[in-house]
């Protein structure tokens, strides 16, 4: 059951250690490392401003050993994490060379037991400082697997090229232009957008300064995360899994995006219900009824900012111009608002359409990662009036005991959602966007069903017992198409159901397996594996859903589904 959710609100990402000054750092020993490598960890910023687990790590590595009073100074001269948290804020880890001068051997095993004292590291950025630099830029950069970026600062390139890792850098010094030749002739392999190389500009001369713009040009781009071949939050050990896939990150303000945090007693039990609202630049100023609005439902117990900052939705609604809302659908830790359930969800975009004439009522969509996958799984069945199409990330229907006892809300449990598409066949139309690693080790899919399943006594249980296979044949039922009763890989190798209109892509590096449910002519259910990918968010699943999403509306009058075709 452990694993059955995502419960990365309850990880520690980053170890406890001594908290500084939020108005600056301040840092302290770490009780995991050599007591000449000092940390800082801004504290837990609670629900207001950004959630943690894309916040920045940084491992600095000085131009010579530092007392921790010279390396407080140091990092008040680069600039980093002043002021409330935001954007740039997170954790610091001040690495000191291990003896007078730096060695590659010896400290690159420090920058090795430093990574490793994390339990995640997603957004991990390196700076080096003079020598520090000439150490990161021949013993870190060719093994920058898991580094999200690298700011080099007046540090040499090594005497002979270092093949090894790609890695986004910014370089900046009397060197830059020979540093960075090194690091160009690395990334020059891969056409990754995020894989960029910058030197800084002549006139940049203070640490500050060079620093803010390495976070505007290279920094502020990307985090890396892994999940090749297994799920990344649970954790990984430095070399231990191959490089890290780049990815955005989500910051609203320079999307162009405005968000509220809202706050509303809308429910009876005498806590408020809140969400986040992200706006897109041009919703202002936009027509009434013409912004189509997505809903974000959460895993089990995430921060309720996970999904809107980690599934790709916000750099397509800012591109798109639609709204987007990811609610607390789940009272939030410890209890703090009521609990939504379905029915606090549709009294919430009922609120948000009441405050914003600008929100199409016919276009509303809902997508969730995990539990948030269950959720939307269900909400389709049981609120089929209220969306236009819904999406489930590695989630599904609960099956057997558990689904009878679950404590989502009522009206998760597989007989209920079969109840009601039984009396909806044929008469209701919900269009579902179903999406899954293959390597997802917490909602097995389909054709990994033959391994153990960590929530049941049994050594083995059949794929048709799959929570995501379930799931196909609720929406076959619902839509009228015919129900699926086994799973027949002759059929169709991966989904081991006959599927139309069927592809195989590539995606950021991953075969991607896609087909459709059709009836009449309407593709009802679009499924989508990717191969060897672990349970999380695939952030271009993102666009694939959106772009499913985009070809349904539902009658505000008639509750009747319109398809606009391919």
């Amino acid at each position: 059951m452990k694993r059955f959710f995502a419960l990365l609100a309850a990880l520690s990402l980053i170890p406890a250690f001594s908290l500084g000054a939020q108005d600056g750092i301040t840092l302290s020993t770490h009780p995991k490392l050599p007591s000449d490598i000092y940390a800082y960890r801004v504290p837990e910023p609670g629900y207001e401003g950004r959630g943690m687990f894309y916040r920045p790590v940084y491992f600095v590595f000085p131009d010579s050993r530092c007392t921790i009073e010279q390396a407080d100074v140091l990092l008040e001269e680069l600039g980093i994490a002043q002021g409330e948290p935001g954007e740039n804020l997170g954790a610091v880890y001040f690495i000191n060379p291990a003896g007078a001068k730096y060695d590659d051997k010896a400290d690159f095993e420090r920058y090795e037991a430093a990574f490793n004292s994390m339990f995640v590291s997603v957004n991990l950025k390196v700076i080096g400082i003079g020598n520090g630099a000439t150490f990161v830029n021949s013993a870190i950069a060719p093994r920058a697997a898991e580094v999200a970026g690298i700011l080099s600062i007046g540090g040499k390139a090594p005497k002979k090229f270092i093949p090894g890792n790609t890695v986004p850098a910014y370089i900046a010094g009397s060197n830059a232009s020979a540093v960075a030749k090194d690091y160009r002739k690395r990334n020059a392999a891969s056409n990754d957008e995020f894989l960029q190389v910058v030197t800084a500009a002549s006139g940049l001369k203070s640490l500050g300064d060079i620093f803010a713009d390495s976070w505007d040009k290279v920094l502020c781009k990307n985090v890396r995360y892994t999940n090749y071949g297994h799920t990344g939050y649970m954790g990984a050990r430095l070399g231990q899994y191959p490089e890290y896939e780049l990815e955005p990150y989500m910051i609203p303000e320079r999307l162009g995006m405005k968000v509220n945090m809202v706050e509303r007693n809308l429910g009876f039990s005498g806590k408020d219900y809140m969400w986040y609202e992200y706006l897109p630049g041009t919703f202002e100023g936009a027509a009434e009824k013409s912004v189509p609005m997505v809903v974000l439902l959460h895993g089990n117990y995430n921060d309720p900012r996970t999904q809107a900052e980690t599934s790709g939705f916000l750099n397509l609604a800012a591109e798109e111009g639609f709204f987007v809302a990811e609610m607390e659908w789940q009272g939030g830790r410890p209890g703090k608002y009521a609990w939504m359930g379905m029915d606090g969800v549709e009294v919430a975009i009922y609120d948000i359409l009441s405050r914003y004439p600008q929100i199409d009522p016919s276009r509303i969509y809902a997508e969730g990662m995990s539990a948030g996958g269950f959720s939307c799984t269900a909400v389709g069945v049981h609120k089929s009036y209220l969306f236009a199409a819904v999406g489930c990330h590695s989630g599904g229907v609960v099956t057997g005991h558990l689904g009878e006892k679950i404590i989502l809300g009522s009206g998760y449990s597989e007989k209920s959602l079969n109840a009601d598409a039984a009396q909806k066949r044929g008469k209701v139309t919900m269009p579902y966007f179903y999406i899954s690693g293959t390597a997802d080790d917490a909602v097995p899919f389909v054709s990994h069903m033959d391994i153990r399943n960590p929530y049941s006594s049994s050594p083995v249980v059949a794929p048709e017992e799959s929570f995501g296979f379930k799931a196909w044949q609720l929406y076959q039922r619902l839509n009228g198409a015919p129900v699926s009763t086994k799973v027949d890989f002759s059929v169709d190798p991966v989904f081991g159901i006959e599927l139309s209109d069927r592809i195989t892509t590539q995606a950021k590096g991953f075969t991607v397996d896609q087909g459709d449910i059709v009836v009449g002519d309407v593709p009802v259910c679009r499924l989508v594996a990717v191969d060897n990918y672990g349970h999380w968010n695939f952030v271009p699943g993102a666009r694939m859903m959106w772009e499913y999403f985009k070809m349904f509306s539902r009658d505000p009058e008639t509750k009747e589904i319109i398809y606009s075709g391919k």
